[in-house]
């Protein structure tokens, strides 16, 4: 699975580290820059074998540390922020 991905955070907050999952199967993790990248996460035989089988769709799940703006920059946004998705390719 390649994904292209981005950090995306200002200066001065840690860059994130992301885990990959494909349904329940951890396929890795990466660090992030903050330039947009592409990662490639390979899916082991036996799991693309086994989902392949399957006739419904598959969750791929991107977890992250995160950041909040209000923390960082001041303002009111709260939210926790994680990672930019530009694109998601499984071959």
């Amino acid at each position: 699975m390649a994904l292209r991905l981005s950090g995306g955070r200002p200066r001065g907050v840690p860059l994130p580290r992301v885990t990959v999952y494909l349904e329940d199967n951890e396929l890795s993790t990466a660090e992030l820059t903050n330039e947009f990248r592409d990662y490639v996460f390979p899916i082991p035989a036996t799991t693309a074998a086994s989902l392949a089988q399957r006739q419904d769709g598959v969750q791929v799940r991107i977890q992250s540390s995160t950041w909040i703006p209000r923390a960082v920059l001041g303002g009111s946004d709260t939210r926790a922020l994680g990672v930019m998705v530009d694109k998601a390719e499984i071959r």
